[in-house]
């Protein structure tokens, strides 16, 4: 079992779908999920097996750069990473999705991976904003990803 900073994890992995696999997906007693989305978008519509569901609105901001409030706030990274230690004890695999799977819950998966000590890769991450305001939330800040401005 991977060891945290905080402790054994009985987590032995983290998920990135998109909205269509995660209504799609059936899961498992000790799965848990992180539920990503837009500011204007519908709640998805999940199976109703998950031990227990995140709900987070924010948009696909990649920088600080656009001063934009849509993108995860700090409070909403510190809520996921409490919603992340609540349940690294006793969950078996958090699955975070967003509408088309390959950004933000890309980027925030990883993050929830790197900081439980499972392997991963960051090379995939298209939104470091998500990425870092994460890792800071988890006071892991020295493997913050440099930000590049949306062209």
């Amino acid at each position: 079992m991977p060891n945290a900073p905080w402790g054994a994890s009985t987590v032995t992995d983290v998920l990135a779908l998109s909205q269509r696999e995660a209504e799609a997906f059936v899961p498992e007693a000790g799965d848990v999920c992180i539920s990503i989305r837009s500011h204007r978008a519908e709640c998805p519509t999940l199976h109703p097996q998950w031990r227990d569901v995140l709900y987070l609105r924010f948009n696909d901001v990649q920088c600080e750069c656009h001063a934009s409030p849509l993108g995860l706030s700090r409070p909403a990274a510190r809520s996921l990473v409490e919603f992340v230690l609540r349940h690294h004890q006793s969950a078996t695999r958090i699955v975070v999705h967003c509408f088309v799977g390959v950004s933000r819950s890309v980027s925030v998966a990883a993050a929830i991976r790197a900081a439980l000590g499972l392997p991963g890769t960051r090379d995939m991450i298209l939104n470091p904003l998500a990425y870092n305001r994460v890792m800071e939330a988890f006071q892991l800040e020295s493997a913050r990803l440099e930000e590049v401005p949306d062209a």
